[in-house]
């Protein structure tokens, strides 16, 4: 994955329902992502910590 600025949690919701947690990275409030997640995942949900 290709991120940029501060750490933020992320949950990803797989194709098949269940969770995954994992650690990106936004630049500031808006998310800076650039990222290649799961084919299966279906919805990535921002967390701010």
């Amino acid at each position: 994955m290709l991120l940029c600025g501060s750490m933020i949690n992320v949950m990803i919701k797989r194709a098949r329902g269940d969770w995954q947690t994992a650690i990106l990275e936004s630049q500031n409030d808006r998310a800076c992502i650039f990222a290649s997640v799961s084919h299966e995942a279906k919805t990535i949900l921002m967390l701010r910590t």
